[in-house]
């Protein structure tokens, strides 16, 4: 193959302007489209196409510079045909002029027959003394006027003894031991379950369902039944030890937070239990001594006569307990009256007398706040 330089028509310190302007032309001459069934253009075009690919592209063209067509092969490796360069260069300048007889018979004293055509001159080779020839030490002993090198100790030229093999110790156990790497423990899982203010008084068990990773790496999905401890507060964090992920360290804890669901005619608000008491009218109006049942235990509560829809009457101590040292809350009744089932006229006529009772606007209370 040709140099690709010198396809193009360009020295070898050309730029890339100088290399596309000759493809150019090359190719506006050359082309198979302006030279139908001419091989020989066909040829030149294909050439300079070879050449304008690898000289117009600058690693491309390093490469090539450097190396060759064989510097632009596939898979070519530069910095390993850079260090085979270096060593060959290096193996042909250190070994002119050095025969095998005399490196062994120089080195050593106990070569060969030395070869007729081998100067004895220093500047033959490193390996090559006149003194070490004459005085022909035997194997293993160190060459006379000469350090030996300290990489080869005292035996210049032989390998030293090989000292013998430790002695087992009968107080050790013997066989191998092979290390063994424990994955860490996988990390804690976090959920939720709401439970109702009656289960968190008096406590019971419900479901909770998560997801959690498996040994293998994927994911399944787990229900539990977990007893919430009578006395469980809104916030409470449950441990569930070794429900969590697992993997080959073993297997993780859940923190289960237990959430007190704000529905229901009991609430919990803190550690008060609030609950909302119906009353007639005429229990609102007229007051007296009304039972309360509650899922606990069942309360005798007397209301204030005059007493309004949120009027709210407090038991001290029968709300959630506390904490250790702390007080337990309050248990609240929200008083909410209800009208009768059945309307008459006859009560319809003593409704209409009550609004003359009213005093005052009872809607100028309402204050909205201002702004947007």
């Amino acid at each position: 193959m040709r140099d690709y330089y010198e396809v193009l028509g360009v020295p070898r310190s050309a730029s890339l302007g100088q290399i596309r302007k000759a493809f150019k032309d090359l190719a506006r001459k050359h082309h198979p489209d302006r030279n139908p069934g001419n091989e020989e253009a066909e040829r030149i075009f294909k050439e300079a196409s070879a050449a304008y690919a690898a000289l117009a592209d600058t690693k491309k063209r390093a490469l090539y510079d450097e190396f060759g067509y064989e510097g632009l092969a596939v898979g070519f490796q530069p910095e390993r045909a850079r260090l085979h360069n270096a060593h060959t260069q290096q193996r042909n300048a250190y070994g002119a002029g050095v025969s095998f007889n005399d490196i062994l018979g120089g080195a050593y004293g106990n070569g060969g027959a030395e070869a007729p055509d081998k100067p004895k001159d220093r500047s033959q080779g490193p390996f090559y003394d006149t003194d070490a020839r004459k005085a022909r030490p035997s194997y293993g002993s160190p060459v006379p006027g000469r350090e030996p090198p300290r990489s080869q100790g005292p035996y210049y030229g032989a390998r030293p003894p090989t000292p013998p093999p430790p002695r087992p110790d009968p107080t050790r156990p013997s066989g191998r031991v092979r290390a063994q790497t424990q994955s860490p423990p996988p990390k804690e899982l976090r959920c939720t379950a709401e439970v109702s203010p009656l289960t968190a008084l008096q406590g019971g068990d419900v479901r909770v369902r998560f997801m959690r990773p498996t040994r293998i790496g994927g994911m399944e999905e787990v229900t539990l039944r977990v007893q919430i401890p009578a006395g469980t507060q809104d916030g409470t964090t449950m441990r569930l030890r070794g429900q969590g992920g697992q993997n080959r360290g073993g297997a993780g804890d859940v923190l289960l937070e237990i959430r007190v669901s704000g529905q229901g005619p009991m609430r919990q608000v803190g550690k008060d239990l609030e609950l909302d008491v119906p009353v007639t009218i005429g229990e609102a109006m007229l007051g007296g001594r009304i039972e309360v049942q509650t899922p606990l235990v069942n309360f005798k509560v007397i209301v204030p006569s005059g007493s309004d829809r949120g009027t709210r009457i407090r038991i001290r101590g029968r709300g959630a307990p506390g904490k250790g040292s702390q007080k337990a809350g309050d248990l609240v009744f929200i008083l909410c009256p209800v009208l009768p089932d059945q309307m008459s006229e006859e009560m319809l006529e003593l409704v209409r007398k009550l609004e003359g009772y009213y005093t005052r606007d009872v809607r100028q209370d309402l204050d909205f706040p201002q702004g947007s």
